[in-house]
């Protein structure tokens, strides 16, 4: 397993389907095993499974209506529960969810309460933390998680029955959330699913109404809202919600369950977002939640409902589009919600059943395997593969006689919903876009595209590879302006100096993303900060230039530095390092806007403190300058921005030794104007390239650099990528591993980073991350082999 991939994988699942030619009977298959209780919390209102050990074993979770609000069963591998863990935040629990909130890859639950929604953090242990409630409404009844917003970040939608609404809670990867779409449903709504029910890729709500006997649907835009709810009509209290394919078209249909009589209804999905009433299914008195399975093992899918009234679970068998009476089960007194899992990990789907009056879960594991039918398996991705958002990848598969086509899909809720990549494909692979957010967890289906069909248990891991992970702050001793990497203390790990117009500090790398930051000292009104080693004793030095002098500081190697000796230099703006004449020590280019006028100015070290001085008039308002070897002759050049145009200086010398001069060699006016800068090879072919911000209008420009035997050194044609916002601080790295360059800038209006991911063309839409708005640093802070960006805020952090 290669470096990135440990540093950015996030285990996937790729579930390899099953496939039935035709409906099976199983009539000698008696579906479910004898009921076993398990304590729960007290009044239990619905459960949920989940690994919330981390253990590869289904374990239960209970929203409670008395008391503790919360209660946690971990099960083992025989499929049984251990006595409940309880967790109280708020008061009468009647809906709950799992997600990942934080980004940790650990599943997190969300509870619906009576003045709002509480979240619990998982451990990883089986533990919880945490239970704060964010308000959002009262009575609260149902709760789903979906990312509706497609950020990568997992969402929160909630039902309230007395403002008649479902509330959108926006999640952002750290476990918090902000109040989003509100959404009017109808009288009293109560249970609600995410599904794409129009196949546009993007997450749909759909919420039953109690007091109005319909369900409502409302259409995603991807963004975090939704249009306005299209009413359906469902007799008899509608309680229960639950997604299927019921007649294998393809399209998501609804069940229904009218809690107030012994019927489910069908609505059946057109695949635009609208549903017709199929058929009305009989079920014991008073059906609450609903789960869907394959109980009998033919191939198609079954529906479970927790009878209330009749203290019984209803199992209807799938039939070609509609459901027949199979078989009801007993469980305990006030059976309220039933989930599925496969708790003994046989392969087969078991049930879960909570009883509100008995205080208790029942539990059956299911008795029927699979009927032997004709398969569809997966060939890749197979564990090892690492796919980036945005690229093109390959899903294989062998097919058995009787499979004509295949659907393939993607789920990034653990399979709880299911969004189309590819339909009908007759032949043995499709090219899909790997879409998808920055960490997010991917699972793959492949059925057969004319029978609905079961998941096989065959699993593979593979990674989907986000360009950053949730974010990691570390308080600094005051707002930094600037941020420089370099590994100042000599330990093989990233370290980064910050500092301000009055002080710096270095942050020691301890390389897990975590910094250790060191007593900060004084600096002389610094305008720029650059680390180098200026004396030439193989340590790192820290450079200032200010308004009136050039300084530095020598380091002593273990992250501090000595007192500045400075020199006079009027009008400082911008400053580099390199070693300009070969001679072993770096030397300084300077930016300089004093009362002479706009110049170039170059000190030598090797008479420190950094008095030797080469220097040359410039034109416009200098802004940034960067350096590099543009023409490929092996001597340094320069690249200036001057708020207009952008000049390329050729290094002097010959035979690749420098002699810290320069000489103007072209200039190229850019639309919006140049102010910062930075290298790359963007084509790429082998040359360093220039990456210009502009001033206004919020494009970045790229210019190819020629080859040394062009002795005009002319700049290519300026090529834009539009970012969005007005953008300064371009960094250039490798952050998403596909071998091109990529930038990252600021953009300060919007406090946030964009990352443009180079692409053949150029450069790729820009991909937003909120986290600040001051300088920018990329370096490998986690150790991983992976780039990772850290970002100053203003908050002093």
């Amino acid at each position: 397993m290669s470096e990135l991939h440990r540093a950015r994988a996030l285990r996937a699942v790729l579930a390899v389907s099953l496939l039935c030619a035709a409906p099976i009977a199983r009539a000698a298959c008696s579906g479910l095993a004898s009921a076993v209780p398990y304590a729960a919390g007290t009044s239990v209102r619905q459960v949920v499974r989940g690994d919330f050990d981390r253990d590869g074993i289904d374990d239960l979770a209970t929203a409670n209506g008395t008391g503790a609000t919360l209660s946690v069963l971990l099960g083992n591998a025989a499929g049984g529960f251990a006595a409940p863990a309880a967790y109280a935040s708020g008061s009468a629990a009647v809906g709950l969810a799992t997600g990942d909130f934080d980004g940790d890859g650990v599943t997190d639950l969300a509870v619906a309460v009576s003045t709002g929604v509480s979240i619990w953090r998982g451990t990883g242990t089986g533990a919880f933390t945490g239970g704060g409630i964010v308000a959002c409404g009262a009575n609260l009844r149902g709760v789903v998680c979906g990312d509706f917003d497609r950020d990568g970040d997992d969402d929160v939608a909630a039902t309230s029955s007395s403002t008649n609404a479902v509330i959108v809670l926006a999640g952002d990867g750290t476990g918090a959330f902000a109040i989003g779409a509100t959404l009017a449903a109808g009288t009293s709504p109560t249970r609600l699913v995410a599904a794409d029910f129009d196949d546009d890729g993007r997450l749909d709500l759909a919420c039953s109404n109690n007091g109005s006997a319909n369900v409502s649907v409302f259409r995603g835009d991807g963004a975090g809202g939704f249009a306005a709810g299209v009413t359906y009509a469902a007799p008899g209290s509608p309680w229960g919600l639950a997604t299927l394919d019921a007649n294998a078209d393809g399209r998501t249909d609804l069940l229904v369950s009218n809690g107030a009589s012994t019927t489910l209804t069908l609505l059946r999905g057109t695949g635009t977002g609208a549903f017709t009433a199929a058929a009305t299914l009989t079920t014991a008195l008073a059906p609450r939640d609903l789960a869907v399975a394959d109980f009998d093992g033919d191939g198609t899918p079954d529906v479970a409902a927790a009878c209330a009234a009749a203290n019984q679970v209803s199992v209807l068998r799938g039939a070609g589009g509609s459901f027949v009476a199979y078989a009801t089960y007993a469980a305990g007194s006030g059976a309220a919600s039933v989930c599925t899992g496969d708790f003994d990990r046989d392969g087969v789907p078991d049930l879960a059943c909570a009883n509100t009056a008995a205080n208790n879960v029942t539990r059956w594991l299911g008795t029927c395997p699979a009927a032997s039918a004709p398969v569809v398996t997966m060939l890749a991705p197979n564990g090892g593969e690492a796919w980036w958002p945005g690229t093109e990848q390959t899903v294989r598969w062998t097919k058995s006689a009787g499979v004509a086509a295949v659907d393939v899909e993607r789920s990034v809720d653990d399979g709880l919903t299911w969004v189309p990549l590819a339909r009908g494909v007759t032949g043995d692979h499709v090219k899909v876009s790997a879409a998808g957010a920055a960490s997010e967890r991917m699972r793959l289906r492949v059925r057969d595209a004319a029978v609905a069909s079961r998941s096989d248990a065959s699993d593979a891991a593979f990674a989907l590879c986000g360009l950053f992970r949730t974010p990691r702050r570390t308080a600094l001793p005051f707002a930094a302006a600037q941020l420089e990497r370099a590994d100042v203390d000599g330990d093989g790990l990233d370290d980064v100096l910050a500092a301000s117009a009055t002080q710096a500090a270095l942050l020691r790398g301890l390389g897990d993303g975590r910094f250790a930051p060191l007593a900060p000292f004084a600096v002389d009104a610094a305008r720029r900060v650059r680390l180098a080693d200026v004396n030439g004793d193989g340590l790192l030095d820290l450079v200032t230039l200010g308004a009136a002098s050039l300084a530095w500081h020598a380091g002593d190697g273990t992250g501090a530095f000595g007192a500045a000796q400075s020199s006079a230099l009027e009008g400082g703006v911008d400053f580099v390092c390199a070693d300009f004449d070969a001679d072993g020590f770096a030397d300084v280019a300077a930016l300089v806007d004093g009362s002479a006028g706009p110049s170039l100015v170059v000190r030598g070290t090797d008479d420190l403190p950094l008095a030797r001085a080469w220097s040359a008039p410039l034109d416009g308002t200098p802004r940034q300058l960067v350096c590099g070897d543009l023409d490929g002759d092996g001597v340094t050049d320069l690249a200036i921005a001057d708020g207009t145009e952008l000049e390329i200086w050729r290094g002097g010398g010959a035979a690749g030794r420098g002699d810290a001069t320069f000489a103007l060699a072209s200039s190229r006016a850019l639309p919006g104007g140049a102010a910062a800068l930075s290298l790359g090879d963007f084509d790429p072919d082998g040359r360093l390239d220039v990456a210009a911000c502009a001033l206004a209008s919020g494009d970045l420009w790229t210019l190819g650099t020629p080859t040394f035997a062009a002795a005009a050194m002319e700049l290519g044609t300026p090529v834009a990528a539009p970012t969005g916002s007005a953008v300064r601080s371009p960094v250039v790295a490798a952050f998403d591993g596909d071998g091109r360059a990529d930038v990252a800038l600021v953009a300060p209006a919007s406090a946030e980073v964009r990352v443009l991911a180079g692409t053949a063309a150029g450069f790729g839409a820009p991909r937003v991350f909120a986290g600040g708005a001051g300088a920018l640093v990329a370096g490998d802070f986690a150790a991983d082999g992976a780039t990772d960006l850290l970002v100053a805020r203003p908050d002093s952090s």
